[in-house]
């Protein structure tokens, strides 16, 4: 994170990802503490009770504190691409667009897949492109190939 405030770079060696949730009255983040250390379906559950706590207004402080990363789902408002804005003091946040299908090369030859837009924001004050785009490529490895996310392969 960047705290601009005291010209300070800091460290946390912690995977807290916020999760962007819309409710009635705005965009609200509930943060998914120490994720790294949790299960794929424990995260899930999370997310669910995080995001119903949002969004009737009953989740805790201390459950919006601390993001390292955050998560933006503007697909599910039928956006098919758009511009995810990062959350001071994190310095990078994910966005994904709706799932559409789309003509895509399959051995060079055209063919009909299912799509998922994807875009990655970053404060360039702390990572370069090189980083940003091996994160990039990180991210579409797992997705595209899920069973890596269980560690299967």
């Amino acid at each position: 994170t960047l705290d601009i405030d005291n010209d300070q770079i800091i460290y946390r060696h912690r995977y807290n990802i916020g999760i962007a949730t819309a409710t009635p009255d705005g965009l609200i983040v509930p943060v998914i503490h120490d994720a790294d250390a949790k299960s794929l379906l424990d995260i899930a559950r999370e997310i669910g009770s995080l995001t119903e706590a949002a969004r009737v207004r009953k989740v805790a402080v201390e459950q919006l504190r601390n993001g390292t990363f955050t998560i933006t789902n503007f697909g599910s408002y039928g956006g098919w691409l758009g511009t995810p804005i990062i959350r001071p003091p994190e310095v990078g946040i994910a966005g994904f667009g709706r799932i559409r299908e789309a003509v895509v090369p399959v051995d060079g030859q055209p063919a009909i897949r299912r799509v998922l837009p994807l875009v990655v924001a970053t404060d360039h004050r702390l990572n370069d492109g090189e980083q940003s785009g091996g994160f990039m490529t990180t991210l579409t490895t797992f997705l595209s190939e899920p069973i890596r996310i269980l560690g299967q392969l």
